[in-house]
Parts: structure tokens; C-alpha cells; sequence
């Protein structure tokens, strides 16, 4: 009687065994239970000190200027303006208004190890809302700075 019952558990055994199991099947909506893979999507991976991608705006790159000069300082006022000095010894002024290329090389936190360094900033004439006058004002607009 003995083996009858040590047979019967080993039965019992190898039916929850099979049961409780993932089944390996390619189909997997016969399945139940879910994967959280399966139901939440992952979130997009940032991208840190890249420009963002920005449309297609009505200017061409005909428009974009550069100017190498000698690099003086970053002032805080209404909006942070780049201060640079050209090889005419004359002082020229470019406002931060976006992200641009090179923020990693030189940025409001890290300016001061830059100063008296050649620069090469890539800037175009632009006319921007002011968000405090809601008035257009026009700028020169910092699109990308290389530290040469």
C-alpha cells in the first residue's frame, strides 16, 4: 500500500511541476499572467549636452555667422550674454537663448577656466519673443561655441 501512495505523490508531483512552470511556447497571449515588459513601455533614453532637434526653420545656413575672438566673460542680466573680443580688439556680445553645440566646453558653471582662451562662436541674427515685454527683440543668437 505503501508503493501505491509514494506512486500516486510522485504523479501528483510531476502534474503541479508541469503546471507551475512557464510554458515555452512562441504564443504568448495563451499565457495569463503577463510580463511588465510586455505591458509598460520604457521610457526614451536622454541625451546629454546635444543640441535637441529642431525643425526646420525659415532661415538657411546662409544665414549663420561666426566669430573668432578672444573669450572675456558670461553676464547674468535679463539673459545670459557671451562676451568676446575679435581680432579688431572689438567687443562683441551674443545671447545664450537655446541649447547649442558645445555647452560641455563652455557654459555659465564653467566659464572662468575658459577666459582669455580663443573661441570660435557660430551665431545667427535672430528676432525672439521676450517672454517678460512679450515684445520681439533682436539678438544674435549663440548656436554652437568650439574652444580652439
Amino acid at each position: 500500500m505503501k508503493k501505491i501512495n509514494l506512486i500516486y505523490l510522485l504523479f501528483i508531483s510531476i502534474i503541479c511541476f508541469t503546471n507551475c512552470t512557464n510554458s515555452t511556447s512562441t504564443n504568448k497571449m495563451s499565457t495569463q499572467d503577463a510580463d511588465l515588459s510586455d505591458i509598460v513601455e520604457a521610457p526614451p533614453k536622454k541625451k546629454i549636452n546635444q543640441t535637441p532637434i529642431q525643425k526646420e526653420s525659415k532661415k538657411s545656413n546662409s544665414d549663420l555667422q561666426i566669430t573668432i575672438g578672444t573669450f572675456l566673460s558670461i553676464e547674468n542680466g535679463d539673459y545670459y550674454q557671451l562676451h568676446i573680443k575679435d581680432k579688431n580688439e572689438k567687443e562683441a556680445s551674443f545671447y545664450f537663448w537655446q541649447a547649442y553645440e558645445g555647452a560641455d566646453q563652455l557654459n555659465i558653471g564653467n566659464w572662468k577656466s575658459v577666459k582669455g582662451k580663443k573661441i570660435k562662436v557660430t551665431w545667427q541674427d535672430s528676432k525672439e519673443k521676450d517672454p517678460n515685454s512679450e515684445k520681439k527683440i533682436a539678438i544674435k543668437k549663440i548656436l554652437a561655441i568650439d574652444i580652439l
